[in-house]
């Protein structure tokens, strides 16, 4: 359906483990996997799930679940906008990076 719309490629790697309290040192992601999107370049206040303001600079339309925290082409995902459909099927993913 937006197979036309997604006419970019990216990497993604997934958050696989965050930096704790009990867990210190670097994030670990997963191996990088080659994914469609569109990549539009923005310049946009992004209010975080915890309140916070971040400064996002990219946004990046994607048709595979993204979250907070992944990285697309070694940016971290600081916000995740997910419409859905009537019947509830999720078709596009809109990832903000810092």
């Amino acid at each position: 359906m937006f197979e036309y719309y997604l006419n970019v490629s990216a990497t993604h790697r997934k958050l696989l483990e965050a930096p704790s309290e009990e867990r210190y040192g670097d994030p670990t992601y997963s191996d990088p996997k080659l994914i469609k999107c569109r990549k539009e370049l923005v310049a946009q206040e992004i209010q975080r799930t915890d309140g916070t303001l971040a400064y996002a600079k990219s946004l990046y339309t994607t048709g595979v679940e993204v979250a907070v925290g992944d990285l697309i082409d070694g940016h971290r995902v600081v916000a995740v906008d997910a419409p859905s459909l009537l019947g509830g099927k999720i078709p596009l993913y809109w990832s903000y990076t810092e």
